[in-house]
């Protein structure tokens, strides 16, 4: 494995490492946050080690779909991914708190993209 890539892929894990932490402390809009950043920074640790580039976005649909990701990903990726302006940005219209039933699933949600990844890498 690249080192690149081990740092990306790192950074993730610390980053779903916290989202728990947010979730035990009951503040479920930053744990989703933290969950989205996790995602993505494995998605792009992967695409590092496969291609070498990083792609600046924060859209996990489209870092799932220049891996090829399986269908099951993309839509863990398509759920996942709207949390990044929801829940950062009282300023759009999408802001919002996240309730912990919700929390709970973006934490699943960002486990298996981690998981997937992890086999993947």
């Amino acid at each position: 494995m690249k080192q690149e890539t081990k740092i990306w892929r790192d950074k993730a894990n610390r980053d779903f490492e916290v989202a728990k932490k947010l979730f035990d402390g009951g503040d479920y809009t930053y744990c989703s946050f933290w969950c989205q950043q996790a995602a993505e920074k494995a998605l792009k640790a992967l695409l590092l080690e496969k291609t070498g580039i990083l792609i600046p976005t924060h859209d996990l649909v489209l870092l799932s779909k220049k891996l090829g990701a399986p269908y099951s990903i993309i839509y863990l990726c398509k759920e996942l991914s709207p949390v990044y302006m929801e829940s950062r940005y009282p300023d759009v219209e999408e802001f919002r708190e996240y309730t912990k039933e919700e929390s709970e699933t973006d934490l699943k949600n960002s486990n298996e993209i981690l998981q997937w990844v992890e086999k993947n890498i």
